[in-house]
């Protein structure tokens, strides 16, 4: 079973076969979003396998007309499948560039949740209040960075042992998916970088 999301629908459907190139699922019956999907469409791809939950994005080849009628959708390269935690808020380590009322600090700690970054204690924040910032986060497969921005809520601030110094946890309210799945995807190159020690 798969979920399929196109123009903020999404339905389930069952793959027929697997080709070299391509994926053929059997046609989505939901009639709200039958007339929706055309050839070019692109659609995001979700399923489960051992309760472990994966996505990639692919978009419609075509249709194969027969007994039941089929969907052809792009078949996905390996690292184009990411997975995804049941639970977003799973951390890892990472000393990343944060850019937080114009000035950069470091984070601590990430996930597709939120992060926790470290700052001198007259950077202005409180508890609870709604902040604004740019997180750089490397590509796993090559040394460029990529700014992603988002909104966040101030949940703890801490006191770092150094007194000039706290740490702060924000959670993001504001963050576009594809960015969420590009800190995802870094967590999760982090997490095979520390297995392979």
């Amino acid at each position: 079973m798969i979920e399929l999301k196109n123009v903020n629908k999404t339905c389930k459907s069952i793959v027929a076969e697997i080709e070299e190139n391509e994926i053929l699922i059997v046609f989505p019956m939901l009639r709200t979003i039958m007339g929706h999907i055309s050839e070019g469409d692109k659609l995001e791809i979700s399923y489960l396998i051992n309760e472990n939950k994966y996505k990639f994005d692919s978009h419609v080849i075509g249709r194969k007309n027969g007994t039941v009628p089929l969907l052809r959708i792009t078949k996905p390269i390996e690292n184009e499948i990411v997975r995804v935690q049941r639970r977003d808020n799973f951390r890892v380590k990472a000393n990343l560039d944060l850019i937080v009322n114009d000035t950069t600090v470091t984070t601590l700690d990430i996930s597709g949740g939120g992060l926790r970054f470290t700052c001198k204690t007259d950077l202005e924040l409180q508890e609870g209040s709604e902040m604004t910032g740019t997180l750089i986060v490397p590509t796993s497969h090559n040394n460029d960075s990529t700014p992603i921005n988002f909104v966040g809520q101030v949940k703890r601030i801490q006191m770092n042992k150094d007194e000039s110094l706290k740490n702060v946890a924000v959670q993001f309210t504001k963050l576009n998916q594809k960015d969420q799945m590009k800190i995802i995807q870094f967590c999760n190159y982090k997490l095979r970088q520390i297995r392979l020690k």
